[in-house]
């Protein structure tokens, strides 16, 4: 049980991480199509002037990071625990 509690674990963080940057995505999205520039780094539409494109605004970036992070290790503790219980051969 232990076990699929840690893949369970990693898949919610993963799914948590691509619901935040949808989320994103689709409040640059909005603000493209109301004419705005959306600035990156406070997360927000801005319609008096022109900010430059980036991937993620800067509020979102640890806390995506973070997660993937979190992902990662829940993934190596359940690939260990499965080595460890079939005896180092998974």
């Amino acid at each position: 049980m232990r076990l699929h509690a840690l893949l369970y674990a990693a898949v919610l963080c993963l799914a948590g991480a691509a619901i935040l940057y949808g989320l994103e995505l689709l409040a640059v999205d909005r603000c493209l199509d109301s004419g705005g520039s959306f600035d990156y780094a406070s997360a927000a539409c801005d319609a008096s002037r022109s900010h430059p494109s980036a991937w993620v605004s800067q509020p979102l970036r640890p806390l995506l990071l973070g997660l993937f992070v979190f992902a990662l290790a829940f993934l190596a503790a359940h690939r260990m625990q499965r080595r460890l219980r079939s005896g180092g051969r998974a």
